[in-house]
């Protein structure tokens, strides 16, 4: 499967909106590593994690990819 993460959320720098944070992060583990880094280093809150599936259908593939999974960790 050829998928790759992204991090989403708010910074304290503008806290009304959230912002692509970091992306092509190869594996879901670093992605929560780095996540967890944007909390406590940066001060970012309200992330997430977005899977990118490159393969299969690119239609079901991006409807997947566009909407928001809810955070395991709430």
């Amino acid at each position: 499967m050829n998928v790759e993460y992204a991090i989403w959320g708010k910074s304290p720098k503008n806290i009304d909106n959230e912002y692509l944070l970091v992306t092509e992060i190869p594996t879901k583990d670093k992605a929560k590593e780095i996540e967890q880094k944007l909390i406590n280093n940066w001060g970012c809150f309200e992330t997430r994690i977005q899977e990118i599936d490159f393969s299969g259908n690119v239609t079901e593939d991006f409807i997947k990819t566009i909407q928001p999974n809810k955070k395991e960790n709430q």
